[in-house]
């Protein structure tokens, strides 16, 4: 009773300030699997009522209405990424080591040790779900569930280190705008590059990168010739438009890993005494 109470002399004052006493909310996407809107009476435990009624006055309950709206919400965000998530794709040329959000790829080639190495908390991550001309975000209905396709982008360096330690290093980056859908087929994806090299630099050893003093090159401002004979050494190596292809779809779906854990990782917190 008291809490009933408290709760309607809240209102009255809220309303007295011209202020509404609760809101609804409703989620509109999924981060990783998909693009999609929920109407409120599928998510009527998203209203968001005022603080005042948030904490039970009993002190019986350690969980607060929002806590518990959450947990309610985790559980069906949770079920729905494990429904949608992705087999990492295994590579035939470099063997994967993944340290928590450290990636590193490995493979010998001519004596030469090359490695890729990336970080997910660095990814840029983008929905490519395709949108007819006809069909616009504003006529869907609310309630449609649209499957969304994002893609995780990987910035990632490539090591060519020789037998003496001599390490030559590419910074590169996706082209994020010329990347055509899977189904257009294999002879449009290789029309253009995939990746682009951002600069370059050469290291007496793969450690010496710590060193500030060391020189990189950007390729925005080379000989165009010289750049593409440092695509054609990259190639040779095997970090070729089908790798990054490859890398994007492993990339992807290590993100998603990492995402599910947040996700379990945020209910268990919620929950904990």
């Amino acid at each position: 009773m008291l809490s009933r109470a408290f709760f309607r002399g809240a209102s009255r004052i809220l309303q007295s300030r011209g202020q509404a006493v609760c809101r609804s909310g409703s989620r509109c996407w999924s981060v990783l699997s998909s693009t999609r809107s929920v109407s409120l009476s599928q998510r009527h435990w998203l209203n968001r009522l005022c603080a005042c009624s948030k904490v039970c006055v009993c002190g019986a309950h350690k969980l607060t209405q929002g806590d518990s709206d959450l947990l309610s919400f985790l559980k069906d965000e949770i079920k729905f990424e494990q429904d949608n998530s992705r087999n990492v794709p295994k590579s035939e040329l470099f063997q994967a080591k993944v340290d928590d959000t450290i990636v590193r790829l490995e493979r010998e080639f001519n004596g030469e040790k090359v490695v890729i190495t990336f970080d997910i908390n660095q990814n840029v991550n983008e929905d490519q779900s395709y949108v007819s001309d006809a069909e616009s975000d504003n006529e869907r209905p609310a309630n449609e569930d649209t499957a969304g396709n994002i893609v995780s982008y990987p910035s990632f360096t490539v090591d060519v280190t020789k037998h003496t330690g001599s390490t030559l290093r590419f910074t590169c980056e996706y082209n994020q705008g010329v990347i055509p859908p899977a189904d257009e087929g294999a002879d449009n994806r290789e029309e253009e590059d995939v990746f682009q090299i951002i600069n370059v630099c050469v290291m007496d050893s793969p450690n010496s990168a710590d060193n500030k003093a060391i020189y990189a090159a950007e390729t925005e401002n080379i000989d165009p010739n010289l750049y593409t004979m440092l695509l054609n050494m990259l190639a040779e190596r095997g970090v070729d438009n089908s790798f990054g292809h490859w890398l994007l779809d492993f990339s992807t779906a290590i993100e998603h890993q990492h995402y599910i854990k947040f996700l379990k990782n945020l209910q268990g917190f919620v929950e904990e005494d």
